[in-house]
């Protein structure tokens, strides 16, 4: 079932066209793959399909859910926390802006995430990493039914990747939630996406999903990848 469709969609911040009519469609419960190297465009695009930036053209349509339109969880801004706060001050704060959230329910959410231990301490003691998994936190609180994290692995030592990875598979496969995650590291994206879209130069030139890359291995995946990202079809 199509949940989002994105036609002709750019982006011009001055003379520079940061993004250049992207298409693209999703069905509920895909995790969508945003492939491309720094700079290629992945964050723009996400800024757009959240609605934290405006398009120069181009539109998104959301399709409802049982009758709602899709409730959005965004983690893009990883590093942009009152740092005097702790973990449960933040989410009580965010989590009570949308709608009330009870101590419970902040806990188990911080026990998702790894934070748990650290609910207490400064978020200006935290890690990279730490920050990294506080977005996700915060993108989790409204129970949404998209998510769009933009390097949501960034940072992240082995351990902590394989936590955040099996978190976002759960998350998908047990609340159905639908998912874009952008990132420059294939290895990373190949454990846990369904459906491809890789930008070159503020274009998407390509999507395809997990099936078509099946009989290729490892080394085969990355060479293509690599081609694509280069702009080469």
């Amino acid at each position: 079932m199509l949940i989002l469709k994105v036609e002709g969609l750019t982006k011009k911040f001055g003379r520079c066209l940061a993004n250049n009519n992207i298409c693209l469609q999703m069905n509920q419960g895909d995790i969508y793959g945003l492939v491309g190297k720094n700079g290629a465009g992945k964050t723009t695009l996400m800024r757009q399909i959240a609605g934290y930036m405006k398009s120069t053209s181009g539109s998104i349509e959301w399709f409802e859910i049982e009758g709602c339109i899709p409730k959005l969880g965004v983690a893009i801004e990883t590093d942009c926390f009152n740092r005097s706060l702790n973990a449960v001050s933040l989410l009580k704060l965010y989590g009570n802006s949308i709608e009330q959230i009870d101590s419970q329910e902040i806990d188990n959410i911080l026990k998702q995430v790894g934070l748990y231990q650290d609910r207490f301490k400064k978020i200006g003691k935290y890690s990279t990493g730490m920050k990294q998994k506080l977005s996700i936190a915060l993108a989790l609180i409204c129970s949404p039914d998209f998510l769009i994290l933009d390097e949501p692995m960034n940072g992240l030592d082995p351990a902590s990747v394989k936590e955040i990875r099996e978190l976002l598979i759960s998350i998908n496969q047990e609340k159905k939630v639908t998912m874009m995650i952008s990132s420059h590291i294939l290895s990373e994206l190949t454990k846990i996406v369904t459906v491809y879209g890789v930008i070159a130069n503020g274009c998407l030139i390509k999507q395809l999903s997990s099936d078509e890359l099946n009989e290729m291995d490892e080394e085969q995946r990355e060479l293509y990848f690599l081609h694509l990202m280069e702009g080469e079809t």
